[in-house]
């Protein structure tokens, strides 16, 4: 069986903040069964924080100024991607040999979906894509 300092020891070393270990630690050193009582109050505290964080978000986002914000951001970021296809394909349509395009990123970043707008482009231009 966990002693509450086996539990603290355990929290620490898996990056929990002292002392938040530290209070669970002693939550569950009233229990009879530390391990069981850790196990649920960890449960509690992660859905509380899961809660609060999404509270956060919907109040946030509701705040005209940062909804704003964040609409302007997004629309940048949409104009400066046009420009930068625009511009890679405008080279590409005038190069004289094959190109072979190197495409990386993390999973879910679009790279399928940029590949796929990139491609459907150079088609409309009658550029051959493999």
């Amino acid at each position: 069986t966990w002693s509450a300092s086996d539990l603290e020891d355990a929290l620490a070393v898996s990056d929990v903040p002292l002392p938040i270990a530290r209070e669970i630690a002693k939550e569950a050193a009233a229990s009879s069964s530390v391990e069981e009582s850790a196990k649920s109050i960890i449960a509690n505290r992660i859905i509380k924080a899961q809660a609060d964080a999404w509270e956060s978000i919907r109040r946030n986002a509701s705040t005209p100024s940062v909804k704003s914000n964040a609409d302007h951001f997004a629309e940048q970021k949409r104009q400066q991607a046009a420009e930068s296809t625009s511009q890679l394909l405008a080279t590409l349509s005038t190069a004289h040999s094959p190109a072979v395009w190197l495409i990386v990123g993390p999973n879910g970043a679009g790279k399928t979906t940029t590949i796929a707008k990139m491609a459907y482009a150079l088609q409309q231009q009658n550029l051959r894509v493999l």
